[in-house]
């Protein structure tokens, strides 16, 4: 018979989520907290790990702009892309060509706080200057059957011993 390892101690310890379904707007050319894209997680150890997903059901911009997202742990910006020149980090980027441009990205990162203090974890947005940054709702959010429709997001914190990993 095969030689198996024996399995870690440990595993998830919690998990807390939250959605949201209702359509967030803005004009901001910096980075605002996205309205329900927030959850709150208490580790149980220093040494675990959070598990951060965030799945966003549409986001995008209204003109021929980009609008960004950014993964926050309290007021740090956690799961960015490298910094280079005047090159901004963010950690979802899409561009809109035209009015009809949507993305639906998922967000996962493997955080490690070291704490055991509350931590809450959000998403931000923003849009380029002159833009409308659209989340959960497609651009003109306007009552149509398909252009029209509307999404729902969620986000998840899951603390995991460190001894799984």
């Amino acid at each position: 018979p095969p030689a198996f390892e024996a399995l870690a101690t440990g595993g998830v310890l919690q998990v807390k989520y939250a959605e949201t379904t209702a359509p967030f707007t803005t004009t901001s050319s910096t980075f605002v907290a996205i309205t329900g894209m927030s959850v709150t997680i208490t580790p149980t150890s220093s040494s675990s790990k959070i598990l951060v997903i965030a799945q966003v059901g549409a986001f995008g911009g209204v003109g021929t702009g980009y609008s960004q997202l950014q993964l926050m742990r309290d007021s740090t910006a956690i799961h960015l892309g490298d910094a280079s020149g005047s090159r901004e980090r963010a950690s979802v980027i899409e561009r809109s060509g035209s009015n009809d441009d949507c993305s639906h990205p998922t967000i996962i990162d493997l955080d490690d706080p070291s704490s055991t203090s509350a931590i809450t974890y959000t998403l931000h947005g923003k849009c380029e200057a002159s833009n409308k940054f659209h989340f959960n709702a497609y651009y003109g959010d306007a009552d149509h059957a398909i252009q029209g429709a509307r999404a729902a997001s969620g986000m998840m914190a899951i603390e995991i011993a460190s001894s799984v990993l």
